[in-house]
């Protein structure tokens, strides 16, 4: 230590300022380079998600049997992962309102990151069905993994979520706590007061501290954080829209961006929502508004994209619709997924940008 070093020299370290400086001191931006020197990474990565997804399906109770794209059976009982044949595709957004969230997830999304695992089935009209495992690692890296083109097990809609940054650095002290202070602390926490049989405040007091006491802080409601997104999002879009209208107050778009969480609208939020009203009418902006608030619903999260059609809400399985952007236009898929990167790796490096 450069300190020891000048008190062992006699010198007074008051008078001196000691900075540490590392390699990449004050680089600002940071990025790595996951497939340097790496020339299997495609196929390591694959390897990575098909055996995230397969474990899920496992852990969820799925039958080995019914996991025919990631499982071989061998003839003397014994199964192994294998993904030759295993369809992986990447989760690109589709509806205006999927890419106002993943343009702003940092912004709008309490708890980011986190990572999301569903697994899922889907019934095709021709009869047919297929199981699904998405998987959302540090809200950036979105993928579905193909477990079964022909499931024929029972429908499955199962999904796990965790945050990745603790939502506060130290549990609350109740040493002081009146009764409003202990109404915050339980609804911030989310604590199951119907499993209290104390009626006294001092003896809700020992079963909230209880609580917290094995209150693990990776806990995350993901329901709840996307119910949340979808209000401040379709907050962002009235803000647009009311500019529009013409009994509409000089401040209204104002008031609504900020209960979005932003003092105006951003610039990207103008040019995202003005190339789509180019294409779809303000009447329908409502219908729309509402499918969106719909599909971040648990049962539809990832599953479901949607459109109007002649004044109808119309669902697409997400997961075909992604592939058909994919094959369509594979630079725009990958200047998506590049901009996910650039935005973990920003607040990563930016810590306090994402302490909620």
């Amino acid at each position: 230590m450069v300190s020891k070093q000048l008190v062992k020299e006699g010198k007074d370290i008051t008078n001196y300022a000691v900075e540490k400086v590392t390699d990449i001191h004050d680089k600002g931006y940071l990025a790595y380079y996951f497939s340097k020197d790496n020339a299997t990474f495609n196929q390591d990565f694959k390897n990575g998600m098909v055996k995230i997804a397969t474990e899920f399906a496992l852990n969820c109770g799925i039958p080995r049997e019914q996991l025919t794209s990631v499982i071989t059976i061998n003839p003397d009982g014994t199964a192994c992962i294998d993904n030759t044949n295993t369809k992986v595709i990447p989760f690109i957004p589709t509806t205006v309102f999927d890419c106002l969230f993943e343009d702003y997830r940092y912004a709008l999304e309490e708890g980011y990151p986190s990572h999301t695992l569903k697994l899922f089935s889907t019934k095709y009209d021709n009869g047919t069905a297929v199981l699904y495992c998405y998987i959302d690692l540090f809200s950036t890296f979105q993928y579905y993994v193909v477990l079964n083109e022909d499931y024929r097990g029972e429908e499955v809609s199962k999904m796990y979520a965790q945050r990745l940054i603790p939502r506060t650095k130290e549990k609350p002290d109740l040493t002081q706590c009146n009764s409003s202070d202990l109404d915050i602390v339980i609804r911030e926490y989310d604590i199951d007061m119907s499993q209290c049989t104390a009626t006294s405040y001092e003896g809700q007091l020992d079963y909230v501290k209880d609580c917290l006491r094995k209150y693990p802080l990776q806990t995350y409601d993901l329901q709840k954080a996307l119910n949340r997104a979808s209000d401040k999002i379709n907050m962002l879009v009235t803000a647009y829209f009311s500019r529009l209208l013409p009994f509409a107050g000089k401040g209204t778009s104002q008031i609504f961006a900020k209960a979005a969480g932003f003092d105006t609208i951003p610039p990207s939020v103008e040019a995202i929502l003005e190339t789509f009203t180019e294409k779809v009418g303000v009447s329908d902006i409502m219908l729309l508004s509402q499918a969106f608030s719909a599909s971040v619903e648990g049962q539809y999260y990832r599953k479901f994209g949607f459109e109007v059609i002649d004044g109808d809400v119309m669902n697409y399985s997400q997961p075909d619709e992604s592939m058909k952007v994919f094959k369509r236009s594979r630079a725009a898929a990958q200047e998506y997924t590049n901009a996910k990167f650039s935005h973990l790796s920003c607040l990563c490096y930016n810590p306090e940008l994402i302490e909620q």
